[in-house]
């Protein structure tokens, strides 16, 4: 099933699942993604401007795993003539948005990294390397691109981008082992600006720290759990880990766990996984978690999952630290650190 290392997969939205015996919410979510995806590429195959160089779709609809009331994190790659910022970028980008009006996706929020388009050329710009004020917006579309992020438009573009973005990471060491520790670093510290986020966020709203309290400890985690695993195994390689990383890509972070580790941890994480999202698809429930009238902080709904949220990461970190054995001793310092 995982067998060639090098030979990239099609992208999930274009076959099966490769985890076995997958729960039933974890099928109903894939072809829920798989229906949406499909019906925004047939709407991006007409008379799309002619500035833009690839679309690509993260978040839950990425990662096929689209419960009825996910957003469309959509992100609109441009020539790197047209900033962001430009009347001609923002035209750009209502543009793509009115033509998918008709299939009824939830937009994201109005001022996140999804609100405005990127340049190909800001992606991949070494400059910003090290530099801890770079545009959150850019960071994060390019840390999006390498974690969940699917084709909707110019697959062959797409897939250029991504490698384009690693070798924009990989470190030129006398050592291979140590090329891939400054990507590793900047999905920690992505991971962490996550993990802050939602730390806080009770400060200022109790329902939203709920939700999304929830939501990092299970999905979020996963996306870097996955992500890891993968930068992990590629660390060890000493000459194709650039090929291994990129073919790697095409895989959800569940199933990029699921390619390295053992069959037990990774049945007992699906199926936690799969309960979280099975709850989670419950219109009604999310409503009532998400309740600003509600001034409790571990309401009734929250404590239905947050025992799974820590039994699922207990699960995921041993499944860690067994995989890493095998990884290169700086590659486990910087991760440990």
């Amino acid at each position: 099933m995982f067998d060639n290392d090098s030979d990239p997969l099609p992208c999930p939205a274009d076959r099966e699942c490769l985890i076995p015996h997958l729960p039933e919410t974890l099928d109903a979510c894939w072809n829920r993604s798989r229906e949406s995806l499909q019906r925004i590429r047939d709407v991006l195959s007409k008379e799309v401007p002619t500035e833009v160089v690839t679309i690509y779709v993260c978040g839950s609809m990425g990662r096929m795993e689209q419960l009825p009331g996910s957003d469309c994190d959509l992100i609109i790659v441009t020539i790197d003539d047209i900033p962001p910022e430009s009347d001609q970028g923002r035209a750009i980008h209502a543009e793509i948005w009115k033509r998918l009006e008709p299939l009824g996706l939830i937009r994201p929020k109005p001022n996140g990294i999804f609100s405005e388009t990127v340049t190909w050329g800001q992606l991949i710009n070494p400059d910003t390397r090290g530099q801890v004020d770079e545009d959150q917006f850019v960071y994060g579309k390019r840390i999006q691109l390498l974690l969940d992020s699917q084709p909707v438009y110019h697959e062959d573009h797409f897939v250029r981008l991504q490698r384009e973005v690693l070798q924009r990471f990989q470190r030129g060491c006398d050592l291979p082992e140590q090329q891939w520790l400054g990507l590793l670093n900047e999905v920690i510290r992505y991971w962490k600006a996550l993990g802050v986020r939602s730390l806080w966020l009770d400060d200022r709203s109790v329902a939203e720290w709920r939700y999304i309290n929830l939501k990092f400890r299970h999905s979020r985690n996963l996306l870097i759990f996955g992500f890891l695993m993968l930068l992990g195994e590629a660390s060890r390689r000493q000459n194709d880990s650039l090929n291994l990383l990129h073919s790697g890509l095409t895989l959800t972070p569940l199933e990029r766990v699921c390619r390295f580790a053992k069959p037990d941890p990774t049945k007992q994480l699906t199926a936690r996984y799969a309960h979280f999202l099975q709850i989670m698809a419950d219109e009604e429930f999310v409503c009532r978690l998400r309740d600003v009238g509600n001034p409790e902080q571990k309401c009734a709904e929250f404590v239905m999952l947050d025992a799974n949220a820590t039994e699922f990461v207990h699960t995921f970190t041993e499944i860690l630290h067994s995989q890493s054995e095998t990884w290169p001793l700086e590659f486990r310092h910087e991760l440990l650190l």
